[in-house]
């Protein structure tokens, strides 16, 4: 099936100029880091007008809705900082491979997904696992405490694709590919996203790293990094539809 998709070298034009290496990673923690700054000056500024104040701080979890609020918040400035590291470079769409992927590589990709996400739920189901992950409950159950479901789905079906993929699949791709070649590239970006993601047990992280490998295969046959960052809104609905379920039918 792979001739669903027209092959590419690493998405490369001759107009990009690519960072390298470290000149990626050091970009990529800065826009990190400012998702971060971010995200803890929407948790300040929340506690000081609400009540219990500074103290109230230490209550503050990972499932809290003002921590996806804050990350929708930042994902402006990360998208600055790339921005800001890749205009003269090529620019930031030349660069980033924002381009729409062609129809039949769109539909290679849904169905591909289509077919990886069910049988990782059966895995998972046959080793005695919970399906849905923890941290995905606590998280829905805390925005619909707070009234702040919309926010959670638009964070998590939204907000996590655009950002994580213009990072890893688009900004490091580029670079690593660069000095590694397209495929080392694939696997670096995968285990980098995947250890981006500590809220997960060890299964999960083996999970995402999989997908990661899956939307890096994707990124470099279909040349565009619209197409993962499509079928990663597309898993995280999925996710999201499958809390529901479980957390307003199933427990």
């Amino acid at each position: 099936m792979t001739g669903a998709l027209p092959p590419s070298s690493s998405g490369q034009t001759g107009a990009v100029r690519p960072l390298g290496m470290l000149g990626s990673i050091a970009y990529a923690i800065l826009a990190i880091a400012v998702q971060y700054a971010v995200t803890a000056l929407v948790v300040t500024a929340w506690n000081a007008v609400s009540p219990g104040g500074v103290e109230q701080l230490q209550t503050i979890a990972p499932t809290s809705p003002v921590i996806w609020f804050g990350m929708m918040l930042a994902l402006p400035f990360q998208i600055a900082v790339l921005f800001s590291a890749v205009r003269e470079r090529g620019g930031f769409r030349a660069y980033l491979a924002v381009e729409a992927p062609s129809r039949a590589a769109l539909v290679f990709g849904l169905g591909l997904l289509a077919a990886l996400v069910p049988a990782f739920d059966a895995v998972t189901y046959a080793l005695g696992r919970d399906v849905v992950p923890s941290f995905l409950i606590e998280s829905y159950r805390s925005a619909k405490t707070a009234g702040a479901l919309p926010a959670l789905f638009v964070a998590v079906v939204v907000a996590a694709p655009i950002g994580e993929e213009l990072l890893f699949r688009g900004f490091l791709f580029r670079g690593f590919a660069s000095r590694l070649g397209p495929r080392p590239a694939i696997v670096a970006t995968a285990l980098a996203w995947a250890v981006l993601h500590v809220q997960y047990d060890w299964f999960g992280v083996v999970q995402i790293l999989l997908i990661g490998l899956v939307f890096g295969y994707l990124r470099l046959r279909s040349s565009s990094v619209l197409l993962p960052m499509i079928l990663h809104a597309a898993a995280n609905l999925y996710a999201s539809v499958q809390t529901v379920i479980k957390v307003e039918w199933l427990s």
